[in-house]
């Protein structure tokens, strides 16, 4: 087999195809008549090799025009299959995903799959009492439709602790809210940076915690929009990150730059 042959063969398997070469004759023919692409009557008994090529360039073509023919829940599935591989990131400022730009119709069907099914991050400035939304933030949040926003259920907290380290931002807490809007689930995270040994303190993790979980308390507890996400809620969530930073805890424990870069206690000057 030649690298092309195994080249294709793999973007087949990555694709979900089949494998025709390990089909019989009479089922490539079967497959052909199926989709409407059957030997003519002049052409009665195509080889193996020419059955494969025909198949394998309608499967190039692969069409569905039939989409909006499903029932609607069907199509939600499709859609929120289609989101799953942009929820493997924590998006920033995105634009609409391919398929929301074939018509209006997919895109209003579409985008509300995709802010519910994705995650999304609200990335701030260096540590300090005056801490900032980063402009990419602030303007994907303020300029996202109120619908659209309240659809989000996946947020994470990221800050860049030294703006002269290479390393990205380091992300500070996970924030997941139901599809019904009743409950959240908070997670501080554990380490300043995945790829580094520092490790960031318990006090500060309990305080970003505690600064924290009211504002999300008091998503829930609100009587209109409860448990869904507003654009007051972004600030409020930058506002209790400003005031950890001028707890005792911060005060106490800073992050100092080194090459492997550690939490120190003011004690160790």
């Amino acid at each position: 087999m030649s690298r092309p042959q195994i080249a294709d063969r793999l973007g087949r398997s990555d694709r979900g195809l089949l494998t025709y070469e390990n089909c019989s004759v009479g089922e490539l023919e079967a497959f052909a008549l199926q989709r409407g692409i059957g030997t003519s009557d002049a052409d009665p008994a195509l080889t193996k090799t020419a059955l494969i090529r025909i198949l394998h360039h309608a499967d190039d073509r692969l069409s569905f025009p039939r989409l909006f023919d499903l029932p609607p829940e069907v199509c939600v599935m499709i859609y929120e299959s289609y989101c799953a591989h942009f929820s493997e990131e924590h998006l920033h400022m995105p634009t609409p995903p391919p398929l929301a730009l074939v018509c209006r119709r997919l895109r209003e069907d579409v985008m509300p799959v995709f802010y519910g099914e994705c995650s999304f991050r609200i990335e701030l400035t260096e540590p300090s009492a005056r801490c900032r939304l980063v402009p990419k933030t602030a303007l994907f949040f303020s300029t996202l439709p109120a619908a659209s926003l309240a659809r989000i259920r996946w947020l994470h907290i990221y800050m860049r602790f030294d703006s002269h380290r290479w390393q990205d931002e380091d992300e500070i807490a996970q924030i997941q809210l139901s599809g019904k809007g009743t409950k959240f689930s908070l997670q501080t995270m554990p380490y300043v940076n995945p790829d580094a040994s520092e490790r960031m303190p318990a006090e500060v993790q309990a305080l970003v915690e505690q600064k924290l979980r009211p504002v999300l308390d008091a998503m829930l507890s609100r009587t209109q929009g409860r448990g869904h996400v507003v654009l007051m809620d972004i600030h409020r969530l930058l506002w209790a990150m400003q005031d950890s930073w001028t707890h005792y805890a911060f005060d106490e424990y800073r992050y100092e730059d080194t090459d492997h870069g550690a939490w120190e206690s003011d004690s160790d000057y």
